[in-house]
Formats: structure tokens, sequence, C-alpha cells
């Protein structure tokens, strides 16, 4: 499958899809046809102003762009356009998904950290940049947001990197999404290079301060085939040799992961880079979809109970965390149940079980400035449902 795939995206969202499109009518081969996008970050879902004082950067840097018109349904995303967020976001649009969901038609959010199948692409995201002071906080920010909670809420949680954590690299990821980048990747690449464009990262690598530690540790145990990030808004590409990968018995089956690093979007696109994924020969991806995920989705059931709202370190369990064949049985079981028939028949066994709502107003409406706070998303209560879960972070959708 040929992915385009996105750095910063800063809600040019209009140069990215014309970009893509001026790339697939270029071609009539189909397998030269970009058929996904993945998006690393600071996508900036503005629906309205009330979203843009949700997004953690200085008054005068804050301006709409056109995301509203994909929102409101005058515009369509041409192709399937999965994304994290970043530290540049309507955050109180996507915490309304923290489990992820459509933020527009064709439009999918990965959640605050998710893992989705698409087209035999097994996706994994982590959203936000790792921040010392609140890893191991709870999610405790609520509307309205004051400064120091805009500064808060993108930033990365242990909870999310522990819950990631408890996949097994047996079952491998072909990418893992994430905005910043994992710490010590400038160690596999050309790091003179790097320097040569951002001399002012040399401190924070003299530190052992550049990138997520979290992020580190996802990449050592998971062992993705590719990991793409962006914020550090430069170009890098790097190889991570698994010397002690499951199966590498041998130098030639050392397990290995491609990193890359995207700079950040232009008004020509100058972000979109073309990545081929192998996919599995029986896989039609003519028509893809968003597919959950089972062993996430049994490991969200089996972690939902350590979810806190306080400013307090989340305690994480001191013994091994274990996805059970029982806990695998019970999410196959539910999904099922359903999906592919019955409530969600429209859907297929397996598919997000949900569509895009609208919820709020979009710029230009009437009503653009009616917003309600802490509000809720559909999406999400049928998402929690599904799993048998409660409102911990999140709050019930009311119309």
């Amino acid at each position: 499958m040929r992915v385009a795939v996105v750095g910063c995206t800063h809600g040019a969202l209009d140069a990215i899809y014309e970009h893509v499109t001026q790339i697939n009518a270029s071609t009539t081969n189909e397998h030269e046809q970009i058929q996904l996008i993945l998006c690393c970050g600071d996508f900036e879902s503005l629906r309205n102003p009330h979203d843009l004082t949700c997004k953690a950067c200085p008054p005068k840097y804050r301006h709409m762009n056109t995301f509203p018109e994909y929102y409101r349904g005058e515009k369509r995303a041409p192709i399937l356009t999965v994304f994290i967020g970043g530290n540049h976001e309507a955050s109180n649009y996507l915490r309304e998904l923290y489990y992820g969901g459509w933020v527009a038609p064709n439009i999918f959010y990965l959640g605050v950290a998710g893992v989705i199948n698409v087209g035999g692409l097994r996706i994994a995201g982590l959203s936000g940049i790792y921040g010392r002071r609140r890893y191991h906080h709870g999610f405790f920010e609520r509307e309205p947001y004051d400064d120091k909670m805009l500064k808060s809420i993108y930033c990365v949680r242990e909870l999310n990197v522990f819950q990631l954590g408890l996949l097994k690299p047996s079952n491998r990821l072909d990418a893992i999404l994430s905005h910043d980048w994992p710490r010590g990747i400038e160690r596999h690449g050309d790091l003179g290079g790097l320097l040569a464009v951002r001399p002012d990262f040399q401190t924070s690598i003299d530190v052992d301060r550049f990138g997520n530690p979290g992020g580190e540790m996802l990449l050592s145990k998971l062992q993705p085939a590719n990991w793409l990030a962006g914020h550090m808004h430069v170009h890098f590409e790097a190889t991570v040799v698994h010397a002690d990968g499951e199966d590498a018995s041998t130098t030639d089956d050392q397990v290995s992961t491609r990193f890359l690093g995207l700079d950040k979007c232009s008004s020509n696109g100058a972000c979109v880079e073309i990545v081929d994924f192998e996919t599995p020969a029986s896989v039609q991806t003519e028509d893809l979809r968003i597919m959950m995920d089972e062993e996430w989705l049994a490991v969200l059931r089996k972690t939902h109970h350590l979810l806190s709202t306080t400013r307090h370190k989340i305690r994480l369990p001191r013994e091994p965390v274990e996805i059970t064949d029982e806990d695998l049985a019970w999410v196959r079981s539910r999904v099922e149940e359903k999906t592919g028939r019955g409530e969600c028949d429209s859907k297929l066994k397996g598919e997000w079980p949900t569509d895009f709502v609208r919820t709020a107003p979009a710029l230009g409406d009437v009503d653009e400035n009616e917003v309600r706070l802490n509000m809720g998303n559909p999406q999400t209560d049928a998402f929690l449902d599904l799993l048998e879960l409660p409102h911990i972070v999140t709050v019930p959708y009311e119309t």
C-alpha cells in the first residue's frame, strides 16, 4: 500500500489534499496510487472560535484554518486520513474523543493512544509530547482551561505508554505514529547532518533529554517496522537494529525499525512523504476501513481502572499485567455481537463502530459562539458501551 505520511499538519489540509491528489492524477497504475494519509500531530481540528481558545499557543498565533469546511461537510477528505495529536490542537475536541473517533467525514483521530488496522496495516499512535512534570499525572484538565492546563493537556502520560507497552512484540506493528521523537533516536542516523541543520538540538542531546523516554521504551520493546514522527520541523531518517529481537537468532534475522522524522507543512505540501508498506496479498485495499484491534481493546479493558482525573501520580501495577486468552475471547465475542450484525449491521465485523457525528457549531454558523463546555461525544459513548466500561476521563454526551 502506498501511504502519504505528513509531519506537523498545522491545518494545511487543502495543500496536503491537493498535493496528494496531483500525485494520484499523475499515474494510472493502481499500485502507485496513494490510498491512505497518516499525520503525525499538530493537526489542528479547529471547528469554531472556542476551539481556537483551547489551542496552546500565544494568542497572536491563533488563527482558524479550513478544517471547519471539512467538519461542516462542504469539503471532504478525498483519501482516508488518520492522525494523532501534537502540542497545538483543539484540545477540548480531542479530549471528547479520548479513545479515538471521526473528527470529520473520512478523517480519523487515533486517540490519546490507540491501535487500529487499515487495509492490512497495523498502526499504533501516541499523541502529545513528553513533559517531565506531567508524565506521571492523571488526566485532570477540565474546561474552562487555564494557561497551565493548556500546556499540560497535550503532555504524554506514563499510563498511555504503559498500555501500549502491554502489546506483544510478536504481533508486530507496521507503524507507530508519535509527535515527538523517541529519546536517543538521533544516535541511529546522521547526527552530524541533523546538527548542521538544527544546532540548537545539541544542548538537549548532551544531557540526554532530546526526545521522549516513553517512546524510547516502546521502540525497544515493540520493535515496529516503521516509526513516524513530526514536531521537530526537520527531515531525519534513522535505522534502529534490535539485536535482542524475539526472532533474532542470527545477524541476518535481526529486526530493524525505520524511523522517519518529518518536516512541517508549507503551502506547497512539502511535508508529505511517500512510504510503501507491504500488505498481505489476501487483503483488499480498494475500500479502506478503520478496523479495531482486538489486542488493544483487551488492553483498554484490562487497564481502564487505572485512569484518574487527579493531579496525583497514577500508580501503575507492580506485578506484570498479561493479556490472557480469556481477555481476547471476551473482546472477540463482544465485537461480533456489536458489529457486523445487530446494532451496527452497516459495519463489517470488527470495524470501528461509529460514524462521524457533528456535535458543535462550525466557524461561519449563526451559532458559532454557542458552545457547551465538557460536552462529551456520542462516539465515545458508543465505544465505551462496546467494551462495557464507564466514563472516567470523558463524560457522557448530552444533547
